[in-house]
């Protein structure tokens, strides 16, 4: 009679421990839905403060939750905190497949809106490292390389993408133009980079040399044009025994 009052305790223990961690779960997820919904909503009324503090409370609720994470940068970009929803992009846990397209969200602030375009390119390598497939990381590159004329670096990079079969469509263009590759807004671009990253030389030495290429398809060109065109070739020449 022991044996079976024993077997019957541990019978009913095992079914208060599987109901209670069951009944636990579905607290986890109608918690998880609440959450969910309510931040749908601010982020359709364009609250980002209250969306701040609501994803910031999920998020402490559930560390691991790429969706709370994903919203509190959200937050932060409506209430144009660049930086520090680039910051939370980082943040997404490895085992997610959110995490890669967080880190390339992440690249386009670096890139653009908060002018940190090395940071940018060290974020696509981490890309890579994660799965070298991914096409947005390659074209983010090679677009790079081609803008600050590091033409072994683009057509290293090209070719790993060919190889990969990922590579972008304007991969051909610069690849067959690679030795005369002129890009039209080139000089604004990496005027535009130096300005924040005055220490780089790459910004610096392809900023000058589309200076002077632009300044040799000027037609009729007056003494100013030549004088910066000298200018140009004086600071090239000093470049070229630097590096």
């Amino acid at each position: 009679r022991r044996l079976v009052w024993s077997v019957s305790y541990l019978l009913v223990a095992a079914v208060v421990i599987f109901g209670g961690q069951y009944g636990y779960r579905k607290w986890q997820e109608r918690q998880t839905k609440a959450f969910m919904k309510q931040c749908r909503q601010l982020r359709e009324k364009g609250d980002w403060q209250q969306l701040a503090n609501v994803s910031k409370e999920w998020q402490e609720w559930d560390q691991r939750s790429a969706d709370a994470i994903l919203f509190r940068a959200e937050a932060a970009q409506g209430q144009n905190e660049l930086a520090d929803a680039a910051d939370l992009l980082t943040q997404i846990p490895e085992n997610s497949p959110k995490r890669i397209p967080a880190l390339m969200s992440r690249t386009t602030l670096l890139m653009w809106q908060l002018n940190r375009p090395l940071d940018g390119v060290q974020t696509c390598l981490q890309v890579l490292d994660l799965d070298p497939r991914v096409f947005l990381a390659h074209q983010r590159l090679i677009f790079f390389y081609a803008f600050t004329l590091q033409n072994e670096l683009m057509l290293r990079q090209i070719r790993q993408s060919l190889e990969l079969e990922c590579e972008p469509i304007d991969a051909y263009s610069y690849l067959i133009m690679a030795d005369e590759l002129t890009l039209t807004n080139g000089f604004e671009v990496n005027n535009k980079w130096l300005n924040s990253n005055l220490d780089q030389e790459e910004f610096l030495v392809a900023r000058t040399i589309y200076r002077w290429k632009l300044l040799h398809l000027e037609s009729f060109p007056n003494a100013k044009t030549l004088q910066d065109i000298e200018l140009a070739e004086r600071l090239l020449a000093g470049y070229r025994e630097r590096f």
